[in-house]
């Protein structure tokens, strides 16, 4: 095969992961990164090359998961080369996106693959078809192209990965260390980095907007879908949320120079028992710590769409205390005038402080500050499977405590006075005893039904509730904004 092709010629070998081959010349031996078949007249002399598209984004392959052996269906988002070797970032179809991950070829099902086609390709045969065939095909064609009509068997332009939507970016942060815990990010966070023109990137800074000042020799990197995907360690400060890129930035030039011991806000709530206290941020008034706060959660939130524009919310930040100062838990931001009566605009529990009942405390006090105002309220939607399942929990555990209780008082309750004590939307009451059974529709009128080994149920799981907000402890009140 190899002995028809001159020197500098390329050839394509493989299937759809196949590499380019350049041969070079001919020798009696090979040379390190040199390999290829024998020839009569002597040995050929071959390079490999990656061949630069070999699959592209959207096909479908099967993929074996971390740390297991079976195989998955995943759909490729991007890929770049290590180590003169491709590597792909897939999504598993039947997962989060958390999941999502580079893989090497050697974990997927190559010959399974099944590449998209390109929709703009289908579009121009549509519309080549249509042309000579009158105004009605050329319709038929441009309609098509634009993705207004699906055609028969072909992929439209909305399925396509938009490579400006963060939703579908790699990961773009490999480690997060922040205090004494490294944890790894689940999604893609715009943070940006001013990144110096020498090889030594130990010595940077990172500029928010991603615009370095002016002459100083530095040039913006920020991450896009079109460049080569580079996965970093990012360094946050624990007390005022500074990302950094590198351990000596943070201890040997920030934390002598960062003042900040706790949120720059108002302290609302305090718990001496278990050192936990509430900060209440404007926006408006501390927009830099605000955006780090949203640049922070992005890494954990999947459908949060960052906003720059922080200054009509409230932040209200949950820390842990001791002799250094107050450490970030988690936090809930919340719109200053919702006219959807959202209680809630996103919510967060950093991974290392999961499983320590911090997401229960946060819902419960959003609600406990509806009910300072004496609004009902809601979280914003879509929520998170995380954050479904801890709503629904509260929501479940809140409602039942308090049938529990009137029933043992012979009082009997209906959906006003359960929305007027809660604070609960009654959509969000009416789904969440449904879902349990508890709740019947009959002639219109709601009623609700406690069995023996619910309320049994309901006792154990109420034993393992790890704390609760006290209301007397709250020193807050609402405030009229806009008046």
């Amino acid at each position: 095969f190899f002995e028809c092709c001159p020197v500098g010629h390329r050839c394509l070998i493989g299937g759809p992961y196949q590499c380019e081959w350049q041969i070079v010349g001919s020798a009696m031996a090979t040379s390190p990164g040199m390999q290829g078949p024998q020839s009569p007249g002597g040995f050929g002399l071959y390079q490999s090359q990656p061949n630069p598209h070999p699959l592209p984004a959207g096909t479908k392959v099967p993929c074996k998961l971390r740390n297991e052996n079976s195989y998955r269906n995943a759909e490729i988002l991007n890929h770049r080369v290590l180590d003169s070797e491709y590597q792909y970032y897939v999504h598993y179809m039947e997962f989060d996106k958390r999941m999502d991950e580079w893989v090497s070829v050697d974990r997927m099902d190559v010959s399974k693959a099944k590449i998209k086609k390109s929709s703009k390709a289908d579009a121009k045969g549509e519309a080549g078809e249509g042309k000579g065939k009158g105004q009605k095909g050329k319709e038929k064609g441009k309609k098509e192209k634009g993705g207004d009509v699906k055609g028969k068997g072909k992929s439209g332009p909305q399925d396509e990965v938009d490579p400006h939507d963060d939703h579908h970016k790699p990961k773009n942060i490999a480690l997060l260390h922040m205090g004494k815990y490294t944890v790894e990010p689940w999604y893609y966070s715009p943070y940006h980095f001013s990144i110096e023109r020498f090889p030594d990137a130990n010595d940077t800074e990172m500029d928010l907007d991603g615009d370095p000042p002016e002459d100083s020799g530095k040039t913006s990197v920020a991450y896009g879908y079109d460049e080569e995907p580079v996965q970093i360690d990012l360094y946050v400060c624990q007390f005022c949320l500074k990302p950094l890129e590198s351990m000596a930035q943070l201890w040997e030039r920030h934390m002598p120079k960062c003042k900040e011991r706790h949120p720059p806000g108002d302290e609302i709530y305090r718990d001496a028992d278990k050192k936990y206290s509430v900060f209440e941020v404007d926006g408006k008034k501390q927009r830099a710590f605000c955006q780090n706060v949203c640049l922070l959660s992005k890494l954990f939130l999947e459908h949060k769409f960052l906003k720059y524009d922080v200054e009509p919310f409230m932040f209200y930040i949950m820390t842990e205390w001791d002799e250094y100062g107050h450490h970030f838990l988690g936090y809930f931001s919340k719109e200053k005038e919702s006219p959807d009566q959202y209680n809630v605009a996103c919510i967060l529990t950093l991974p290392q402080f999961q499983k320590r009942g911090i997401g229960r405390l946060l819902i419960e006090f959003s609600y406990e500050l509806s009910k300072k105002e004496d609004k009902v309220g809601s979280p914003e939607k879509p929520l998170s499977d995380l954050g479904q399942l801890s709503y629904h929990a509260y929501w479940r555990d809140t409602l039942l405590e308090l049938l529990v209780k009137a029933d043992e008082r012979g009082e009997v309750l209906n959906l006003p006075d359960l929305s007027k004590r809660t604070c609960m939307k009654p959509e969000d009451i009416t789904a969440t005893l449904t879902k349990l059974g508890v709740m019947n529709t009959s002639k219109r009128i709601a009623c609700f039904t406690l069995t023996e080994p619910i309320k049994q149920q309901h006792k154990k799981r109420m034993e393992k509730v790890q704390g609760q907000i006290d209301p007397q402890k709250l020193l807050w009140r609402p405030v009229q904004y806009g008046r």
